[in-house]
Order: structure tokens, then sequence, then C-alpha cells
């Protein structure tokens, strides 16, 4: 593992080794950070592309779209008033894999409700009346 001048995780390898069949992997970590010291992207330094990184988030700097290097982009979105989680979306391209919607009851601190969709069935989950 490596640090920036500021003692923060720069790069670090990873060695990961299966015993049966032997089989071994290998990545390296690149962290970046922006100019708050803010975590927002990772890269694989072996494949010389982005893990993830953060694509947009709100004035209360809650993230509101992560990208994977792989095409999946997660949006979430936030309550003005009181900030808590209302949606979360995962999708890939135009196909939305994952939908949660949520009902949280601020004063309370709980959640009261939430909602899933898969893109092969709808769960519903009711917490409190």
């Amino acid at each position: 593992m490596t640090y920036d001048p500021f003692g923060r995780l720069d790069e670090m390898s990873i060695s990961t080794t299966i015993l049966n069949p032997n089989f071994t992997t290998s990545s390296r970590v690149k962290n970046v950070y922006d100019s708050n010291g803010i975590l927002i992207q990772q890269n694989d330094l072996l494949l010389n592309q982005a893990i993830w990184h953060i694509s947009n988030n709100n004035a209360s700097k809650q993230v509101t779209q992560l990208e994977y290097g792989n095409g999946y982009v997660l949006n979430e979105y936030y309550n003005g008033q009181d900030e808590t989680l209302l949606k979360t979306t995962h999708s890939n391209g135009s196909q939305t894999v994952l939908d949660i919607d949520y009902n949280f009851d601020a004063n309370k601190g709980v959640l009261k409700s939430r909602k899933t969709i898969l893109s092969i069935r709808t769960n519903n989950l009711n917490l409190i009346s």
C-alpha cells in the first residue's frame, strides 16, 4: 500500500489465491480524491480503467449518480426537505435492473416502507402503518 502526502490511501495491491483449483488473481487499485479530499473514483491499474466513479452529487454532497466500470449506473433520489432517500435505481443502458422506492419518517428516523421492483418481479415491504 502507498499513501499520498495527506496520509490517504493512494494505491493498493490485492492478491487472492483459491486453493482448489490452485488459482491466483491480482489487482492494483488507485484512489482518486477531489480537491476536498473526498474519494470520488477508484481505478484498476492493471486494466487501465475505472472501477467506479461518482458522476454527480447534490448540494448536500449526497451522491446522486455513481457509474461502474462495467456500464452500470446507480442513481439515488433524495427528499429536498429532509434529505431522506426516496428512490434508488440500477441500470445498464436503457434497462433498469433494480428500482427501490423508500418511505422514511424523518421525525422518528425510521423506514416506513420499501418497494422493490426487479426486472422480473415486484416486492412490497410495509414496516409501519
